[in-house]
């Protein structure tokens, strides 16, 4: 969750750029974060690639809340697919551990 002030932030570089450079940024900041995730199982126990990870991870979360911005996604529509994603990973878990019995 960002705090008041980083919204405030985020909400004014999102007026500055557009939506599609910013879309563009999104798709950087993911192959980015996917090749720090690689680094980071290659190499587990190197703190510079722990710490690339997570800054990585923030890029992607800015980028993301950017495009909520854009988009204003009406009635929770987000939220609605995410509620939809988490409980069927919770129904897949549920039936892993059924399956480990």
């Amino acid at each position: 969750m960002m705090t008041k002030s980083q919204m405030e932030k985020l909400e004014y570089i999102a007026e500055h750029y557009s939506f599609e450079r910013q879309r563009e940024i999104l798709v950087e900041e993911c192959a980015e974060l996917i090749q720090a995730a690689q680094k980071c199982k290659r190499y587990p126990t190197n703190a510079q690639w722990s710490a690339n990870f997570m800054e990585e991870i923030a890029d992607v979360l800015i980028c993301a809340e950017q495009m909520q911005l854009y988009l204003k996604p009406a009635n929770g529509e987000i939220s609605k697919w995410i509620d939809f994603k988490l409980n069927r990973e919770l129904k897949r878990i549920v039936e892993e551990k059924k399956n480990d019995e």
